[in-house]
C-alpha cells in the first residue's frame, strides 16, 4: 500500500506541513527510529501499533500492552476509515482522504496535541542530572573508574593465570577472578563441558582454534566441494559463523544475508559456478530444479527445472496414472468399489518430514492380486522376482499334468486321467510336454498382456536374453535432496494443492509444486504479510553429500589455525 504521513506542526502563521511517501505493506507506528511513523515521545513505546491493509479496508492494531484510543474509545485493534481518529500518547493521527489523481491509498495526519506537562520541566530544573552537580570532576572520576576497571577486569585475571592457586582461591569470593572474563553462560549444545574452559580455550589470550572444534566435529560436513575453490569458505573460521556462551540463543547463523552475501552474486566468487544467483526467496530465487530418474539401469539422474516442461519427464520404468487412482467415480476392485485419497497410499515417516516408499504387498496388492489360474485362488506369484515368478508357474502346471483329471478338450489323454492312475513313462512325458506348453501360454497373458505388463515394462524372450524381465522400477522419494521440507508441518494444506495428481495420466509426471505455489504462503526474511522464510529454513550450510569441512585436519591440528 502507498501511504502518505503529514505532519503537522501548529505555528503562529498557520500550520506546517512535512510529507512523506511510504509503500510498505505494514506501517509500524512508534518510538523507535527505524518505526515508518516515528512518534518521538516517552509516552509512546518502542513499537506501539501497526497499521495494515487487508481485503476489508485498513487496520490498526495496538502491539502487546500497549493502548490506542479509536475516536474516542480504547481499542486493542480497529478498522479506518476516512476521518477517523486514533490516539496515540500525545499524538492524534487522523485518517484523510488522498487528493484526487495522486497515486497514494490514504493520507495520515499526524499531530502532537498533548505536550510534556511543565511539572517535568520543573522537575528537572531542581533534580542533579550530571555529574559536575554533584560536586565531581569527570576526569578524575574517569580514572579513578579506569582504574578500577583495570584491577579487577585485567590485572587480577592475568595474575590468577599465572599464579598457581590464584584462580581457585577466588572462587571463594562472590565473583572468581577468570568469571570476570566470562562473555556468557555456554549454549545448551555446550553445556556438558562448560566447565573445562581449555577445552576450547587451548591456548591464552589467543582465540578459539578450529582445531579445538574438529576435535569433536572432525565429520562436519563441507559447504561446496573441495574443487571449487572459494577462498571466503576455506579461510573463515568456525567462531566467525558460530557464536558461542549465547545461552540460550542458537549457535547456527540463520540470517538471511549470510547466504546472500556470497550467492546473489556467485561468479564474484567462482567465475566458473553455474549455480544461480540467490538473494531473497520471494524476489530472487529460481525456479526448483527437481532431480528426476533419466535412465534407471545406468543410474542416471538428472536436475531439471519445472518450467523446462519437454525434459521435466521421470523414466522410472513405471505404469501408473494418478487421474484413474484417485476418480471421483472411485475404482473397481475384488471388493467393489473403492475411493481413494492421497494418504490410502503416501504414509508419513515417524518424523513427519518425508513419506514413507510405496510398497506392492501394502499398497496394491488388495486390488492387483497376483493370481494366475481360477483352480488355486489361493497361489499368489511372488512380486519383484520374474524367476521366481516363472518356476511358480511352471511347478503349478506340472504338477496339474502329473495328477491327472484335467478337463480340457485339447489336453492328451494321459493329462485328462483319473487321478492316481499311474503314469508310463511315454506318457509322463507327453505330460510334462503339455505342462510345458501351457507355462509358456500363461506367462504370454500375465507377463505381456495383462498382469505384470499394465504396472511394468516387460521385454519378451530374444535371442539375446531367453528370459522374461521387468525392467527395474526407481521412483524418487525426495525430488530435492539438498532442501529440507517438512510434510507434517504443511499437513493443514490439502495434498492436491501443491501436487496436481488428479489430472497425472501417466508416471512420468513430476507432481511437485511450482515457486510460486510456496510463495502463496512463504516470502523473504523481511516479508511481513507472509511467513518470513530465510535461506535456512530450507537449506543447510554443512550438506551431507560432501565430504569433511577440513579434510587436512591432522594439519590443521598440527599448525594450530
Amino acid at each position: 500500500m502507498r501511504v502518505r504521513i503529514s505532519h503537522l506542526t501548529r505555528k503562529a502563521k498557520g500550520v506546517a506541513h512535512r510529507d512523506e511517501d511510504r509503500e510498505e505493506d505494514i506501517l509500524r507506528i512508534g518510538r523507535a527510529t527505524d518505526s515508518e511513523i516515528y512518534l518521538p515521545d516517552a509516552r509512546v513505546n518502542l513499537v506501539h501499533a501497526t497499521l495494515s491493509r487487508r481485503p476489508g479496508g485498513f487496520f490498526i492494531e495496538a502491539v502487546g500492552a500497549s493502548t490506542i484510543r479509536h475516536n474516542g474509545a480504547s481499542r486493542s485493534s480497529a478498522p479506518l476509515k476516512i476521518g477517523d481518529n486514533v490516539m496515540i500518547g500525545p499524538y492524534d493521527l487522523t485518517i484523510v482522504a488522498p487528493a484526487a489523481g495522486e497515486a497514494i491509498d490514504v493520507t495520515i495526519a499526524v499531530e502532537l496535541v498533548r505536550a510534556q506537562a511543565d511539572d517535568l520541566v520543573a522537575l528537572r530544573a531542581r533534580s542533579r542530572t550530571s555529574i559536575e552537580e554533584t560536586g565531581l570532576r569527570k576526569r578524575s572520576v574517569s580514572w579513578a573508574l579506569s582504574i578500577v576497571v583495570f584491577v579487577l577486569f585485567i590485572a587480577l585475571p592475568i595474575a590468577g593465570f599465572f599464579i598457581p592457586g590464584l584462580n581457585e582461591w577466588s572462587r571463594k569470593l562472590p565473583v572468581a577472578f577468570d568469571h570476570s572474563w566470562d562473555s556468557g553462560p555456554a549454549s545448551d549444545s555446550h553445556k556438558f563441558f562448560a566447565g573445562d574452559c581449555s577445552a576450547c580455550h587451548q591456548k591464552a589470550f589467543v582465540q578459539v582454534r578450529d582445531s579445538a572444534c574438529l576435535a569433536c566435529h572432525a565429520k562436519i560436513e563441507e559447504h561446496a566441494p573441495h574443487d571449487v575453490k572459494v577462498a571466503a569458505l576455506s579461510e573463515e573460521r568456525c567462531a566467525h559463523c558460530h557464536k558461542e556462551h549465547t545461552h540460550n540463543d542458537a549457535i547456527i547463523v540463520r540470517a538471511q544475508g549470510f547466504c546472500a552475501n556470497c550467492h546473489v552474486d556467485l561468479k564474484k566468487f567462482n567465475s566458473k559456478s553455474t549455480v544461480a544467483d540467490i538473494g531473497d526467496f520471494f524476489s530472487q530465487h529460481a525456479e526448483f530444479r527437481p532431480t528426476v530418474v533419466k535412465a534407471v539401469e545406468t543410474k542416471k539422474f538428472e536436475r531439471v527445472s519445472l518450467s523446462d516442461k519437454a525434459n521435466l519427464i521421470e523414466q522410472s520404468n513405471l505404469k501408473f496414472p494418478h487421474d484413474r487412482h484417485l476418480s471421483e467415480r472411485g475404482v473397481r476392485g475384488p471388493n467393489g468399489v473403492r475411493q481413494l485419497k492421497c494418504a490410502d497410499c503416501h504414509e508419513p515417516d515417524r518424523g513427519g518430514v518425508g513419506l514413507l516408499p510405496i510398497e506392492m504387498t501394502k499398497h496394491c496388492a488388495d486390488c492387483h492380486q497376483l493370481t494366475f489360474d481360477p483352480r488355486a485362488p489361493e497361489r499368489k506369484l511372488p512380486h519383484g522376482d520374474v524367476a521366481s515368478a516363472v518356476g511358480v508357474i511352471q511347478d503349478f502346471y506340472a504338477g496339474l499334468a502329473l495328477r491327472g483329471q484335467i478337463e480340457e478338450e485339447s489336453a492328451p489323454a494321459s493329462v485328462r486321467r483319473r487321478v492316481g492312475q499311474p503314469l508310463r513313462e511315454e506318457e509322463k512325458k507327453e505330460a510334462l510336454a503339455w505342462a510345458e506348453t501351457k507355462a509358456k501360454q500363461q506367462m504370454e497373458i500375465i507377463l505381456g498382456t495383462s498382469l505384470c505388463k499394465s504396472c511394468h515394462i516387460v521385454e519378451p524372450p530374444s535371442a539375446q536374453n531367453p528370459s522374461w524381465r521387468v525392467k527395474p522400477v526407481k521412483v524418487v522419494n525426495v525430488w530435492m535432496p539438498k532442501a529440507i521440507f517438512v510434510h507434517a508441518k504443511h499437513s493443514t494444506v490439502d495434498c492436491t494443492h501443491c501436487h496436481d495428481a488428479p489430472k497425472s495420466t501417466q508416471s512420468s509426471d513430476v507432481l511437485m509444486p511450482s515457486i510460486n505455489t510456496c510463495r502463496e504462503c512463504h516470502g523473504g526474511e523481511n516479508q511481513a504479510s507472509r511467513l518470513p522464510s530465510p535461506c535456512a529454513m530450507c537449506h543447510v550450510f554443512h550438506r551431507q553429500d560432501l565430504g569433511p569441512m577440513r579434510p587436512d585436519f591432522k594439519k590443521t591440528a598440527a599448525t594450530g589455525n
